[in-house]
C-alpha cells in the first residue's frame, strides 16, 4: 500500500490468518472505524483459519492514521498502525490567451 497518495480513497488488501481461531476485524481511519466484520464463523482447517480482506479507506488531504485490529478473543489483540499521506489535488486552470488588438 503507498503511504503518499493523490486519491481520494486507498484499497486495503490482505489476508488475516490464526492457527486456532479469529474474532472479528476492525478498521479505523483517523479515529473514525470504516470497515467491521466477524470472524468466528470461519472454518479451523489443518492451517488454522485464513480470510482475505478487502477494505476502501477514505482518506482526507493530509495525514491519515490508518488502524488495523484484529481480535482472536477479548483479550488477545492484534493491531497495525500505518500512516498515509493524501497530497491535494493539482488545481489545473486554464487561462483564456488574451486577444491582440490593432492600434
Amino acid at each position: 500500500m503507498p503511504l503518499v497518495t493523490r486519491e481520494p480513497t486507498l484499497k486495503l488488501t490482505g489476508t488475516l490468518s490464526d492457527e486456532r481461531r479469529l474474532k472479528d476485524v476492525f478498521v479505523f481511519v483517523n479515529d473514525k472505524k470504516v470497515f467491521f466484520r466477524s470472524l468466528e464463523t470461519l472454518a479451523v482447517g489443518e492451517q488454522g483459519v485464513k480470510t482475505p480482506i478487502e477494505v476502501p479507506l477514505p482518506l482526507k488531504v493530509g495525514e491519515n492514521g490508518v488502524a488495523i485490529v484484529v481480535r482472536e478473543s477479548k483479550d488477545l489483540v492484534s493491531r497495525v498502525v500505518l500512516g498515509v499521506y493524501r497530497e491535494p489535488a493539482e488545481a489545473v486552470a486554464e487561462v483564456p490567451a488574451k486577444k491582440a488588438t490593432a492600434q
